[in-house]
Formats: C-alpha cells, sequence, structure tokens
C-alpha cells in the first residue's frame, strides 16, 4: 500500500487500548443465527420467481408488470445494504440485526393479506428494506466476534447458506403457488424470520462501535444522493428493457450518472460522518475486493439467464431441464464456498479469490464457441464451474474487503461491498435481458455475451492480484470510550 493510502486509512482508524477485547461470544450459535437470519431473504425472492404467473393471473395484470415484485426490490437493494450497515455502525449491529428482522417479519405477514398488485409491491419494497441490513451487520458481527483465522470460514457458511435456500426456493414455491397459492410463498418466510431472531437475541452480544456519548449523526442526504446514483446506473437499462427509453438516449441517460456518482462523492468528503467513508477506497485490498467482485458478477449474475434462454427459446429444451443445468450449478456453489472459506483462513485471502477467478474464466471461455448443437451436458459443466469459482472466491473477497477497514466501520465497509458487487449483477442481468429481447435471437448473440463474461471475468481475476493475503487488522482492541449498546 502507497504511504499516502496508508495515511489515509490510519486516519479512519479509532484510538485503541491495550488489553481490552470484544465481549465473550461463542461463535457456533452467533454464526447459525447469522446464517437463519440470511435465509428469509433469498428463498421468498427464489420462490417468488415461479410463483410470478400465478400472481399475475390473481390481480390479472400482464406478466410484464409481475416482474415489478422483482424489478423493484432490486433496486432498493442495491443501496440499502450500505444504509443498514451503516446504522449498524451507528447503533450497534446486534440492536439493527434484531429490528430488521423483526420488521422483515412483520412485512412478510403483511404480505401475504396484499388486497392489490400495487400493494404487494410495496410491501415487497418494504420487505427489501429492512432485509437489506440483514446482511451487512451480519458480516460485521462475524467481522467483531470471530477471530481472524475463522471469519472467512464463517463467511463462507452463510455464503453457502444463503444458496441452499436460493436452489430450494423454487422448487419450494412451484409446490406452495400450485397447491396453496401465492399467499403461502410469504406465510412460508415467516416462521425462519421468528426463529432468528430468537436465536440472535440470545448468541449476539452487546456491541457498539462508536464512542459512549457521542450521538449519532446519520447522512441522510448521502443516502439519497447513494440511491441517486445506484439508480442512474440501473434505471436507464431497466427502462430500456420496457421500451420507455430508446438506445439513441442512453448516452444522455448516463451523463446523468457521473454528475450523480461526482456529486455524491463530493458531499461525503465534505460531510463529518458520512454514509459511505470514500476513503476506505484508498485502501487497496478493500479498493480491489469491491472492484473484482463487482466484475465477476457482471459473468455470474446473468450466467443462469442466458442459460435458460439459449436452452428454451434456441435448442427448444424443457423448462425443467434448463432448471436442472441450473441447480447443478447451484450445487457446486454450495460445496464450494465453506471450501474456499476454510482455505482463506489457511492460505490467505488472495489465494482462493484467484482460484475463483480462474474458475470464471474456465467456466466461461467455452461458450464463446457456443453453437445451436451444444449440449446440455456441456453448458451444465460450465454452469458448475463458474458456480464453484464463486464460492470459492466470494467467501475470500468478502473477509478481506471487511477486514481491511477499521472496526469502528465494519458495517459500513461490509454494506458497501456487497451494494458494489450487487450492482454489477443486476447490471449485468438488466445488459442481458435488454440484448436478448424479441423472438428471433441469433446463436451470435449468445457467443457475444459469453464474450463479454470472459472479457469481465479476466479483469477480475487482474484486479485480484491486488488483493492482500492476509488482514493488516488482525485483532483490534476496543476503545475504552466503545459503551455497548443494545
Amino acid at each position: 500500500m502507497s504511504e499516502r493510502a496508508a495515511q489515509a486509512t490510519a486516519e479512519l482508524a479509532p484510538p485503541l487500548a491495550e488489553g481490552l477485547a470484544p465481549p465473550a461470544v461463542r461463535p457456533g450459535p452467533l454464526l447459525a443465527a447469522v446464517c437463519l437470519a440470511t435465509l428469509p431473504g433469498p428463498l421468498s425472492f427464489t420462490m417468488i420467481v415461479v410463483a410470478l404467473p400465478v400472481i399475475a393471473d390473481s390481480f390479472h395484470v400482464s406478466d410484464s408488470t409481475a416482474s415489478w415484485l422483482l424489478i423493484a426490490p432490486m433496486l432498493f437493494s442495491s443501496t440499502l445494504q450500505s444504509i443498514g450497515g451503516r446504522l449498524g455502525d451507528l447503533l450497534g449491529y446486534r440492536r439493527v440485526m434484531l429490528a430488521a428482522m423483526l420488521g422483515y417479519a412483520l412485512v412478510t405477514a403483511s404480505a401475504a393479506l396484499a388486497p392489490s398488485f400495487w400493494v404487494l409491491v410495496g410491501i415487497r419494497a418494504l420487505q427489501v428494506t429492512f432485509g437489506g441490513a440483514v446482511a451487512p451487520n451480519g458480516g460485521a458481527l462475524v467481522r467483531l466476534h470471530l477471530p481472524a483465522a475463522r471469519r472467512a470460514g464463517a463467511y463462507g457458511t452463510i455464503s453457502a447458506a444463503i444458496s441452499v435456500a436460493a436452489t430450494g426456493g423454487p422448487l419450494l414455491g412451484g409446490v406452495l403457488a400450485g397447491t396453496l397459492g401465492w399467499r403461502a410463498i410469504f406465510l412460508t418466510a415467516l416462521p425462519l424470520s421468528i426463529a432468528a431472531f430468537v436465536l440472535m437475541s440470545r448468541a449476539a452480544p452487546l456491541d457498539s462501535v462508536r464512542p459512549a456519548g457521542v450521538r449519532p449523526n446519520f447522512d441522510g442526504v448521502g443516502a439519497l444522493l447513494l440511491a441517486g446514483s445506484v439508480a442512474s446506473l440501473i434505471v436507464p437499462l431497466t427502462l430500456l428493457r420496457i421500451d420507455v427509453l430508446t438506445l439513441a438516449q442512453l448516452p444522455l441517460a448516463y451523463a446523468a450518472l457521473s454528475l450523480a456518482i461526482a456529486t455524491f462523492v463530493w458531499w461525503e468528503l465534505r460531510h463529518p460522518d458520512p454514509l459511505v467513508q470514500v476513503r476506505l477506497f484508498a485502501d487497496r485490498t478493500y479498493r480491489s475486493a469491491c472492484l473484482s467482485e463487482t466484475l465477476a458478477n457482471i459473468s455470474l449474475f446473468p450466467f443462469a439467464v442466458v442459460v435458460s434462454i439459449f436452452l428454451q427459446s434456441v435448442q427448444q429444451r424443457s423448462a425443467a431441464l434448463s432448471g436442472l443445468v441450473i441447480a447443478i450449478g447451484s450445487v457446486t456453489m454450495i460445496l464450494f464456498s465453506p471450501i474456499g472459506g476454510r482455505l482463506a483462513d489457511r492460505r490467505g485471502r488472495r489465494l482462493p479469490a484467484l482460484i475463483g477467478r480462474a474458475l470464471l474464466l474456465l467456466g466461461t471461455a467455452p461458450l464463446v464457441l457456443l453453437t445451436r448443437d451444444t449440449h446440455p451436458a456441456m453448458q451444465a459443466i460450465c454452469m458448475a464451474i463458474t458456480s464453484a469459482g464463486l464460492g470459492m472466491s466470494y467467501p475470500a473477497m468478502q473477509a478481506a474487503a471487511i477486514e481491511s477497514a477499521p472496526r469502528r466501520y465494519a458495517g459500513m465497509a461490509a454494506g458497501v461491498f456487497s451494494t458494489t458487487s450487487f450492482v454489477g449483477g443486476v447490471v449485468g442481468i438488466t445488459a442481458v435481458s435488454v440484448y436478448l429481447r424479441g423472438d428471433h435471437l441469433h446463436i451470435s448473440q449468445f457467443r457475444l455475451i459469453y464474450a463479454a463474461f470472459t472479457v469481465a471475468a479476466a479483469f477480475s481475476f487482474v484486479v485480484a492480484l491486488r488483493v492482500a493475503p492476509w488482514p493488516r487488522h488482525v485483532e483490534e482492541a476496543l476503545s475504552p470510550s466503545d459503551a455497548p449498546a443494545g
């Protein structure tokens, strides 16, 4: 790290005191609580994906209109993770986690009673609002209470749990929507939320990373500017997909993006307690982890969508076969996430990150030569390899990013890392959906998409080379002024 970057990062660190340590905690129950808390979000999302036709019929809306149940939450999630993580820094991670889980449970119950479609969309937005605080604060709790030698393994376990929920969601959602109706989907996630709340209240100790007597100063303007910046990136592509915006108008829309981002950075640099501490990006590891994950997710998020469209629209294969191919990828991600986490704890963060990025390259590159006769088994193998790459690299990247920030910014670091990686995925999915519109798709379109995926994967590998193998902030002591907060 350069001298200038080291100085900028050092300015962010709180004063330390010897002989003080975080409150004693049992790692197993805490990790179980964080895993359980993360399950309802991906489970509900993937159940809704397969239930969209049933919901559309129930409210007499088109399938395109029904897709707003997915689009709106994705737009919200892009910024809410940063906001939720910062609130944890200010108010205490345990307190924010418990409030988020309770709110999520109440909103989920109300979703089952939604009287109209747009009310349901609004409820889904509220649901994601609460859910957006879960992941970054869960990541911060792991950063705060688990030793460095176990953190990446813990992140790998959490990632595997999310993959299990995302894999089981379509199957469970299809059964529930077909037998009990779509309202049962929301009721299914309710017991998980309640169980997570109870376990978290018992497993997570009191915590605070702000000095006692200092009132939290939440950067509301920064939150609005961040939302505007992310919206400026995603909304134009979304409007293009639904034919509200033309391709010729897209450059003008993205000119507004540059202005929005510049305004956001300017405000955050001036604010005494910003939503996003921009100076964190002076740290090479943090900057590289966020950028590498963003580039990788441009390929990883839409990969399953492209495979599904190709199998069904070009090769005229069944939806069941498409689901099987995608499920194979989910299984490899479940298997490799804990492996990647444990390897990162033993051999450093960089090694599994590079292995994961190499697997991503290995999975996307062969499909640049895709033909109409490419066997589904070949596509399944490529899907499995790319998903294994995600499982191998994500825990290491998450650990590297969160550990590279001072402990009082753990929630912010976790939230911004999630936001940047999620934005890459949403941009990838939206761009693919725009490019593959229409009834007459050509094989060259798919080759070009896989070529773009391969280029993004190559750049993500190069950027990952800049990630430090071991955390600089290994075991930080608490400042004497760090008083517990609920």
